[in-house]
């Protein structure tokens, strides 16, 4: 052990040291990053000055964007690929209006687009590379997410703020590191025209993620809404709770606090400390969780943001559609939210189940229809002979056009016994029904299929299996929408 308590290095040791930064942690760094950025740029001998037009730096930030790479000389993740032009782009804007005035923004001019295509075209190649691509935070199951729940003991600290956490994190889809900046103030008891109070509490983030950087624009709010199915994993009783165990020494509003180690002892100010719990702290919080139920954290990445995967899977399978989505998860569009619809095992097996099932209910349609009507088991064998010809020759694609009795009978069938009863659509403009009827836009309407199929303004005599309903001339007087409704 030294006998020394503090280093001994040398001023040029240390001048060392900055100089020759080691390349861990580069993406995180702007002045090591800019440093890499000025050693590409030696060796393509290009020069920054006054001179330099606004076009040349286009092409530098082209240029860099598809070709910087590690030291080694392979590739960055293709994450790092986006952080570092765009640190490069920002601190190459800036140098060149402090130093000579020249104003230009190469994340939203059109000269620089190809340089931000550059950019993305590398991300994209990357990403078809498994070890190079982006991995997502990995969904929870139902099941284990009800065991992370179990764990914890409300009447505890600690497992008062993770309950919460927890609840709260699936219900209003949080950001992985959301939950460190949540406050007090953003969370509003909601009361009816009487003031009542209605059992919801409002949240809202003030800031959505698209408006980083000083907008005032607010996001649209989002409720927790009162558990009355199981009142132990209620999110409004909870968060009430945790208001009533804040001591009056208290002064931060932020919401998560530091847990206090003496909160058992009858001198001790309170259950908490007044102090939030820290960023890296509570980005441990799921992790953690999810390998003390057992689940293998090296195989599958579990972080808090997949409270936030989980919220946007659970919905999707549920059948909430993507614009929902887009203003739960605050982003821009629907492009956006793509890496949150994963697949997991349970859905696609239930996919599965129900692609075959819907297979066999169109064959069991079918049977059903012409068994009813053996002539029209004739006819279709008499048109497969015909078009066809020996049956055992494999028939191609313009064979099929010409079976148009047989087709007429699936029609037929599917209009009977359609295997699809109920289909649902979210308006994305106002739709005007008559003169004084107006369904809004962002109205979901159901469609009952099967009472359309049998409507007798729309197909005369609509119980009976006649194949001629959909010969041209008897469609022609029908709208184009339900001729889809035909084949749903």
């Amino acid at each position: 052990m030294s006998n020394f308590r503090f280093g001994r290095n040398t001023p040029k040791e240390i001048d060392d040291s900055i100089t020759n930064i080691t390349p861990l942690n580069t993406k995180n760094s702007r002045n090591s990053i800019w440093r890499q950025f000025e050693k590409f740029c030696g060796e393509r001998k290009y020069v920054f000055d006054g001179n330099t037009s606004t076009e040349k730096l286009a092409f530098i930030l082209k240029d860099w964007g598809y070709n910087m790479k590690k030291v080694d000389g392979n590739d960055y993740e293709e994450a790092v690929i986006k952080t570092m032009w765009n640190v490069t782009a920002k601190q190459l804007q800036e140098l060149y209006f402090n130093k000579f005035g020249i104003k230009f923004d190469p994340f939203v001019d059109l000269e620089f687009k190809g340089s931000r295509n550059a950019r993305d075209a590398k991300r994209r190649n990357l990403q078809i590379q498994p070890e190079k691509r982006k991995t997502s935070s990995s969904i929870l199951t139902l099941e284990e997410y009800n065991k992370i729940l179990k764990i914890y003991n409300e009447d505890t600290p600690d497992g008062l703020q993770k309950m919460f956490f927890y609840v709260a994190g699936l219900e209003l889809a949080w950001r992985g590191c959301e939950g460190v900046n949540v406050t007090i103030k953003h969370f509003k008891e909601e009361s009816d025209n009487c003031g009542l109070p209605t059992g919801r509490i409002e949240y809202n983030c003030i800031f959505s993620k698209t408006a980083q950087g000083g907008s005032h624009k607010l996001t649209d709010s989002k409720w927790l809404a009162t558990n009355t199915t199981d009142p132990r994993i209620c999110p409004v009783r909870l968060y009430k709770k945790m208001l009533s165990k804040r001591g009056k020494h208290i002064t931060t509003d932020r919401l998560f606090l530091t847990p206090n180690p003496a909160w058992r002892e009858p001198s001790s100010v309170g259950w908490f400390k007044n102090s939030p719990v820290g960023r890296n702290e509570m980005g441990k919080w799921t992790r953690t969780a999810a390998e003390e139920i057992g689940i293998d954290i090296k195989k599958k990445k579990i972080s808090n943001h997949s409270l936030r995967s989980t919220a946007v899977s659970q919905l999707a399978k549920a059948g909430v559609g993507e614009e929902q989505l887009i203003k739960i998860t605050g982003h821009a569009n629907t492009f956006s939210i793509k890496p949150y619809l994963q697949l997991d095992g349970d859905h696609h097996y239930q996919m599965i189940d129900k692609l075959r099932a819907n297979s066999t209910a169109m064959e069991e349609s079918n049977n059903k229809s012409t068994n009813c009507a053996p002539s029209a088991l004739q006819c279709i064998y008499s048109e497969l002979v015909d078009v066809l010809g020996d049956l055992n020759i494999k028939s191609t694609y313009n064979d099929l056009q010409n079976l148009k009795y047989t087709e007429r009978c699936i029609k037929e069938s599917l209009l009977l016994y359609p295997n699809v009863f109920v289909i649902s659509r979210h308006l994305g403009d106002d739709v005007r029904i008559t003169s004084r009827d107006l369904l809004p836009k962002g109205t979901h309407v159901a469609m009952y299929i099967y009472a359309v199929h049998r409507n007798p303004d729309i197909y005369p005599d609509p119980a009976k299996f006649d194949p001629d309903k959909f010969l041209p001339e008897n469609c022609q007087n029908r709208h184009h929408l339900v001729q889809d409704h035909e084949i749903a």
